[in-house]
């Protein structure tokens, strides 16, 4: 018997499932990415006993039809993507509609339903993901990583990269790089970010800023399309997510299923106004926990008037009420 748990793309996430498995006594023969063959139907106490256990880690057995093959269809482009072969002469969409016996404009109408996104899109944010982890690595040059994700030309990696990320592949390379060398000072690392980008911060707004790196407050700067820049260490501590983990991603990504859509549109709207705003939205940690984040962004501008980022002072409710 098979049964298929959603949001299961990592190898951590692999080994949550076996010891769950392993402690509500659920016997199995083989643990994949996104599935799990047991040696047994579950009872239904059984199952329901996994459904909660893996909420709590956030996972999630899976029981309807149509979402399962959604999270089929995903596990397939990731796989595409970790897994590329230069021989195979198939297009994405024929060996998606192969591998799973249905038809392509049926997958896909289905996928758009339940995601918000086409197939294709998908696709093209995880193989930049794959960019972005080759990067790191340091061990190809670009044209290499181009050619190794099957990228007609390393101008084609280069734009869509741009696309969707907001920054080119050199720049993305040289934050990383910088940021390890200004671990250790903060402050200092924000004032040459100031001095770099020429903004034009008041005194009050210099001393919030370095005061709220000093007591551990988290910061997160961003370009005008909201893509993250830098964040501080505290980061990490908060969400559990490495700070030059989440470069050229959005703030998006800490979202989930109970984050008030209203709250999001109120921030939004303001952002799109250049205008400060203040508010508590629910974000979800690394291992699917949520808490309550108080943020505060603020556009920040260069001295001649041009705004060129928006910078957020967070912290969770929960902790500085206990504190």
């Amino acid at each position: 018997m098979k049964i298929f748990i959603k949001y299961m793309v990592t190898r951590r996430c692999k080994l949550i499932v076996q010891a769950t498995l392993d402690q509500l006594g659920i016997p199995y023969i083989v643990v994949e990415l996104g599935e799990v063959e047991l040696k047994e139907a579950m009872t239904t106490q059984q199952q329901d006993q996994l459904k909660i256990a893996l909420l709590v880690v956030g996972l999630e057995l899976m029981e309807n039809k149509k979402a399962i093959l959604v999270e089929k269809i995903k596990m397939l482009i990731l796989d595409l993507v970790q897994n590329t072969d230069q021989s195979r002469n198939l297009k994405n969409s024929h060996y998606i509609s192969q591998e799973l016996d249905y038809d392509y404009t049926y997958l896909s109408n289905l996928f758009s339903e339940v995601t918000g996104t086409t197939i294709e899109q998908y696709f093209i944010v995880q193989r930049i993901e794959k960019v972005k982890e080759l990067l790191l690595y340091d061990e190809q040059n670009l044209a290499q990583i181009a050619y190794h994700l099957n990228y007609s030309s390393t101008a084609h990696l280069s734009n869509q990269f741009k696309k969707v990320t907001g920054l080119t592949p050199s720049f993305f390379k040289n934050l990383r790089s910088q940021y390890r060398k200004a671990e250790h000072n903060e402050i200092h690392y924000f004032d040459q970010f100031s001095e770099s980008f020429s903004w034009f911060l008041s005194r009050r707004q210099q001393h919030y800023y370095h005061r709220s790196l000093s007591q551990g407050y988290i910061l997160v700067l961003t370009n005008l399309e909201k893509t993250i820049l830098w964040t501080s260490r505290s980061f990490l501590v908060l969400t559990g997510y490495n700070p030059i983990d989440v470069l050229g991603k959005t703030p998006h990504f800490l979202q989930g299923p109970s984050t008030d859509p209203i709250i999001l549109q109120f921030i939004r709207k303001h952002l799109n106004e250049v205008q400060t705003v203040e508010a508590e939205v629910l974000n979800y940690r690394n291992n699917g926990e949520h808490y309550e984040c108080h943020l505060r962004i603020e556009p920040l501008g260069n001295e001649q008037g041009e705004i060129t980022h928006f910078l957020a002072v967070e912290y969770d409710v929960q902790s500085k009420y206990n504190d």
